[in-house]
C-alpha cells in the first residue's frame, strides 16, 4: 500500500491516518491542558505559602529589634507555631488559589458556571446513597494505603506522612481547619477536578477521562502514603458526577468522607492503640457494607457508564499518550520532586 501520496513536494498521509492523527492531537491537546492546569494551580499555592512565610520570618527577624525582644517575641512566635497561622499561611492561600483557578477555567476554557455544576438527574436516594458509597470504596483505598505505610516503615522508607489533626488548644485555628478540609476544599476540588478537568477530557471516552482524571487528582494531593485513597475516591467521585450529570452529589460525598476522617481523629483514643483499631474497624466494616449496598443498588447504572470509550482509539493508547505527555510529566515530576524532598528533611531528623 502507498503510504504518501505526493503533490508537488509535499507529501501527504492517506485519509485515515490524518484522521488518526487529529484524533491524537485533539487528545494531546486537552491533556496539555488539564495537566497545565494543574500545574499552575499548585505552582501558584507554593509560591503564596512562600511569599507568607518569608513575610513572617522577615518579621520575626525586625520584632526583637523594635521591641528589645521579651514578652512580644515570644507571643510572636507562639502564633507562627499555633494551627491559625497554618491556616492562613498553607490553606487560604490553596483556597484562593483554587477559586481563582476555576474563575480562569471558566473564562480561557469557555466554561459557564452551569456547565461545571451541572444538573442532578440522578434523584435524592442516588445522591444520599453515592455519598456513603464513595466512603466505602474509599475505606479500600484506606487499608491498602494502611499496608502499604506499614511496609515502607518495616524496612524504614524515609516518608514523610503528613498529619492532618486538630489542636482544640488552638480554638480558633481548629475552627478554620475544619472549615477548609471540610467545607471549602472538598467544594473547590470537586470543581476543579470533577467539575473542569473531567469535563475537558470526557470527550475522549468516559472510561479514559474517569482514570486520567483521578490520577490527576491523585497526583495534586501529594501524599504518597496515601496515593490508592485519592485515586480510588476518584474515580467513584467522576463516576458519580457523570452518572448524575452534576457535581453535587461528588462534593457532598467528598464532603461527608473528609468530615468522618476529621471525626475520627477526634473520637478515636490515639493514647490506646487497642481501642483505635478496634474503633476504626468497626468505622470500616460500616462503611464497607453501605459502600456495598450502592453498588448493589445502583451498579448495574456504573457500568455502562464505563464502556464509553473512544470508538477511533483503544483506552490502554490513551492512557500511553496522555501519562507520557510533557505537560503529564511536570505533574509527575513535581510529585517525585516533593517525595525526594520530604525523604531528605526525614532523614536530616532522623540523623542529625
Amino acid at each position: 500500500m502507498q503510504q504518501f501520496q505526493n503533490f508537488g513536494s509535499l507529501p501527504v498521509l492517506p485519509p485515515e491516518q490524518q484522521r488518526m492523527l487529529s484524533i491524537k492531537k485533539s487528545l494531546q491537546s486537552d491533556v496539555m491542558k488539564a495537566s497545565l492546569f494543574l500545574v499552575t494551580i499548585i505552582l501558584a499555592v507554593n509560591v503564596l505559602s512562600t511569599l507568607i512565610g518569608i513575610g513572617a520570618g522577615i518579621v520575626s527577624a525586625f520584632i526583637p529589634a523594635v521591641s528589645g525582644g521579651g514578652d512580644l517575641s515570644d507571643v510572636y512566635n507562639e502564633l507562627l507555631d499555633s494551627q491559625t497561622f497554618n491556616f492562613f499561611a498553607a490553606y487560604l492561600p490553596m483556597a484562593l488559589c483554587e477559586i481563582a483557578a476555576v474563575l480562569i477555567a471558566m473564562k480561557l476554557f469557555r466554561m459557564p458556571f452551569s456547565r461545571i455544576i451541572g444538573h442532578n438527574q440522578a434523584g435524592a436516594g442516588f445522591t444520599v446513597m453515592s455519598m456513603f458509597g464513595c466512603v466505602g470504596i474509599g475505606i479500600i483505598g484506606q487499608v491498602l494505603s494502611i499496608l502499604t505505610l506499614a511496609f515502607l516503615e518495616l524496612i524504614r522508607f524515609p516518608l514523610y506522612v503528613p498529619e492532618l489533626t486538630t489542636d482544640w488548644s488552638d480554638p480558633l485555628g481548629s475552627v478554620l481547619l475544619l472549615l477548609y478540609v471540610c467545607i471549602l476544599g472538598p467544594i473547590a476540588e470537586e470543581l476543579i477536578f470533577r467539575g473542569v478537568i473531567l469535563k475537558l477530557l470526557q470527550k475522549h471516552g468516559v472510561s479514559f477521562a474517569v482514570i486520567f482524571s483521578a490520577f490527576l487528582f491523585m497526583l495534586f494531593h501529594q501524599n504518597v502514603a496515601q496515593i490508592f485513597l485519592p485515586f480510588l475516591l476518584g474515580i467513584m467521585l467522576a463516576l458519580i458526577t457523570i452518572r448524575s450529570g452534576s457535581i453535587v452529589p461528588a462534593i457532598l460525598a467528598h464532603i461527608l468522607n473528609n468530615s468522618l476522617a476529621m471525626v475520627l481523629d477526634v473520637v478515636l483514643p490515639l493514647d490506646n492503640m487497642l481501642l483505635y483499631w478496634i474503633g476504626y474497624i468497626i468505622y470500616a466494616i460500616v462503611m464497607l457494607g453501605l459502600g456495598i449496598i450502592f453498588l448493589i443498588l445502583y451498579g448495574d447504572g456504573l457500568k455502562p457508564i464505563l464502556k464509553w470509550r473512544s470508538p477511533e482509539m483503544r483506552l490502554s493508547r490513551q492512557l500511553v499518550i496522555a501519562g507520557t505527555h510533557w505537560s503529564t510529566l511536570i505533574v509527575i515530576g513535581i510529585y517525585a520532586a516533593v517525595l525526594v524532598y520530604t525523604m531528605v528533611i526525614e532523614l536530616l531528623n532522623r540523623y542529625l
